[in-house]
């Protein structure tokens, strides 16, 4: 509730947004004090998430996530809410190219999984930017590269080439449900329709090595979103399908993650859902089931919540970390929730007036591994 207030005190006007979706809940950690924090206690919790400036100047100040070590490799998955149109509908400012830029580079990872991309004609320019702004940040040549589908938004990568190298990145069909293996790319043939906007994305997959000798498969995931019982079966479709692309990796050494859209099932014009439905939490458990069942192991994200919307208190955690089973370069045995969920600890009314509106509605994950090769 103090959040809710002090953000009104701000005098942030709520966008518009759909109902919310359903979301696993997500329990808020017991705070030291019940008083609400000043705003000057708050903008120090957020740092670089307060304001593109805050973050400018942290960053330029040599702020990061983490100490850099050259012995870890650090993978990130980011859903960018419609980059760079920044919604839906292209209301608003969209994207803030700058601080998300400034944001990765405070990130300090070697590779980033992107969902919800645009890659129309006209965004080419604000992918320039972002390499552009990238390479001003963090001292370092990044590339990009999305599946080459007609959908609307895309998955893909964003690298960092002087320490890692990317190879074979491309539309990978097994986390299309409605992909098979003849569909080049990945892509849904034919298209719902002429905009795409219906299609399912594919996944993006590659291979990434590091100097000092890791070498994985890594793929970027965005299943279909909706607690609709087509949705839920499409999702579960592709999940069945880990087992397969763990086979065509030619080590066992894979990372799926991504926005896995795990929000429950919901009974009605999608289908009736089985065992009269599942909760989103229900999804999340049965997810890391059948996660184990294919080689993965489904890893804890900290704090729990990936998600947030702006309605209210409402967090969920949509967003996951698949490792195989197989991998010894693992340096921990969770994923780590950066951005609003971790400085606003998965409670209060979602940070709207700054990372929601600029940036994302999710929250960055990254994870941890050994640069070398110990397999």
């Amino acid at each position: 509730m103090w959040l809710m207030m002090l953000w009104a005190c701000l005098g942030g006007s709520e966008p518009e947004v759909p109902p919310a979706p359903s979301v696993p809940a997500v329990a808020a950690p017991a705070r030291a004090s019940a008083a609400a924090p000043s705003l000057r206690e708050l903008e120090a919790l957020a740092g670089p998430w307060w304001s593109a400036s805050a973050c400018d100047q942290a960053v330029k100040a040599g702020a990061r996530a983490t100490p850099h070590r050259d012995e870890d490799a650090r993978i990130g998955t980011w859903n960018v809410r419609w980059f760079p149109q920044g919604s839906y509908e292209g209301k608003g400012d969209g994207t803030n190219v700058s601080w998300l830029a400034c944001i990765i580079t405070w990130m300090d990872v070697d590779v980033l999984a992107l969902q919800e991309i645009m890659a129309r004609p006209e965004d080419s320019d604000e992918h320039a930017a972002l390499l552009s702004e990238l390479r001003a940040y963090s001292g370092a040549e990044w590339k990009l590269s999305l599946d080459t589908c007609s959908n609307v938004q895309h998955t893909g990568f964003l690298w960092r080439t002087d320490r890692v190298t990317g190879e074979g990145v491309a539309g990978d069909w097994h986390f299309n449900a409605r992909a098979s293996a003849t569909d080049a790319g990945g892509c849904e043939r034919p298209p719902a329709n002429a905009e795409g906007y219906r299609a399912l994305r594919p996944g993006t997959s590659g291979r990434f090595s590091w100097q000092r000798g890791l070498d994985l498969g890594v793929s970027s995931v965005h299943l279909k979103s909706s607690p609709k019982r087509d949705a839920f079966d499409e999702r579960r479709t592709a999940v069945s399908r880990l087992g397969k692309a763990l086979a065509v990796q030619p080590d066992g050494d894979h990372i799926v993650l991504g926005d896995f859209n795990s929000m429950g099932c919901e009974s009605g014009s999608g289908g009736t859902c089985p065992n009269g439905g599942a909760t989103a939490d229900q999804e999340v458990s049965l997810l890391r089931t059948e996660a184990a069942q294919a080689g993965y192991r489904a890893l804890e994200t900290a704090p729990a919540c990936t998600h947030y919307w702006s309605g209210g208190d409402l967090w969920g955690t949509l967003d996951h970390v698949l490792v195989s089973e197989s991998m010894e370069e693992l340096a921990v045995k969770s994923a780590t929730t950066l951005g609003p969920c971790a400085f606003m600890g998965c409670s209060g009314d979602g940070g709207k007036r700054h990372a929601y509106k600029q940036l994302s509605d999710h929250c960055p994950v990254v994870v941890t591994l050994s640069s070398s090769d110990r397999d």
